[in-house]
């Protein structure tokens, strides 16, 4: 038995051709590797956290996106019967569901920007539908007394497109 000039913490023995000694700098780099070990394991956790909140807010503004597409559905259902006039109040209930769906589309913008994703989730389906019921809908609000039958099905499969879109946006969200 050869003795390397360490200080011997602990001495197991010898079992067979094997000697088990533990040094004290053995000991501290046991100890550091697992400081270490630990360290690193709250730091991916947290920054996964940190990630699955991001994705769970962005799945929250879709969620309000979908609602007011459904709350425009609605109230183009209900609030304008074809060739009738729309009236004032059910007019503004329109222009107000087409604002908060567009201030949805906004703060999903926002909010993937900020946490780097907006080249992984592409908003411009989404861009192009809420454009497209702009103009559908404020078009003929403005210059005529209310909506034929062709253009409120065309509103309709709009929304359903735009509702389509979220639900792309959101399933590359959870492909990221």
């Amino acid at each position: 038995m050869a003795t390397s000039g360490r200080r011997v913490v602990a001495d197991f023995g010898t079992w067979g051709p094997v000697e088990l000694k533990i040094s004290i700098g053995e000991i501290a780099n046991a100890v550091a590797i697992v400081a270490t070990g630990f360290w690193v394991a709250h730091v991916i956790e947290r920054r996964q956290a940190s990630q699955r909140a991001i994705k769970n807010l962005i799945v929250v503004l879709c969620r309000e996106c979908l609602d007011h597409l459904g709350s425009l559905s609605q109230i183009i259902e209900s609030e304008c019967p074809a060739s009738q006039e729309v009236s004032v109040m059910a007019r503004n209930k329109i222009t107000r569901c087409l604002q908060r769906f567009s201030n949805s589309i906004h703060s999903i913008e926002v909010a993937s920007s900020k946490a780097g994703l907006s080249k992984a989730l592409s908003l411009d389906a989404l861009k192009t539908h809420r454009e497209s019921l702009r103009t559908q809908i404020t078009d003929p609000l403005a210059q005529g007394p209310g909506l034929d039958p062709a253009t409120i099905r065309q509103i309709e499969g709009t929304i359903t497109q735009g509702r389509e879109a979220v639900i792309d946006l959101e399933i590359s969200l959870h492909q990221q």
